[in-house]
This record gives C-alpha cells, structure tokens and sequence, in this order.
C-alpha cells in the first residue's frame, strides 16, 4: 500500500472514533451492569416459564448432569491442584472486586 492509502486508513479510523461519540466505547457503570444483570434474570425468568415441562426437566437434568461432572473432577484432583484452583479462584475474585470498585456508579 501506498504512503497515501496508510494516512486515509488511518484518518478513516480515527474519524470513526470521534463519530462514535464514545457510545461503542464507553465505560460500564455499576448500575448499568446491575440493570442488565437484572434484565437478563427476567429473560431468564421468561424462557423458563415458556419451557414445557418436559424442556423444564430435560434442563434441570443437565444442570444436574453439570454439576455432578464438576464435582467429579474436582474429587479427581490432587489436594495440590485443589489448593492451586482454590488459588486462582481467590485472585481472580480479588482482580473482579478491584475492577467493581472503580467503576463510576
């Protein structure tokens, strides 16, 4: 590509950030996340109650299903892997929680 084309990609892009206006790149705030979290349990919520009850069952045996793989796996770890997975779960709480309190309400 010629020097030319470069800079109008670039000024290209760069236009597409400012016309943005930030809506495609603003920041989360706690009570945005939190109005989806609640927007998604009500979906939730929707689709369970359209479900048959046949469909209710069939999902509610997988999550069984999932849950009893889970535990077998972590029956199949060593204490070590246990504790190195019970390590990562705590850092990666950490790291959320940080991210959570610096977020704009």
């Amino acid at each position: 590509m010629s020097k030319r084309v470069w800079i109008l990609a670039f000024v290209g892009v760069l236009a597409g950030f400012f016309l943005a206006d930030g809506v495609a790149f603003a920041q989360p705030t706690k009570s945005g996340i939190k109005k989806g979290i609640q927007q998604g349990v009500q979906k939730g919520q929707e689709k369970w109650q359209s479900l048959t009850p046949e469909q209710q069952e069939q999902a509610a045996e997988r999550a069984t299903d999932a849950a009893k793989k889970a535990d077998e796996k972590w029956q199949s770890m060593t204490p070590e892997q246990q504790e190195q997975a019970k390590q990562r779960g705590k850092t990666a709480t950490q790291k959320a929680r940080q991210k959570w309190q610096k977020l704009p309400e």
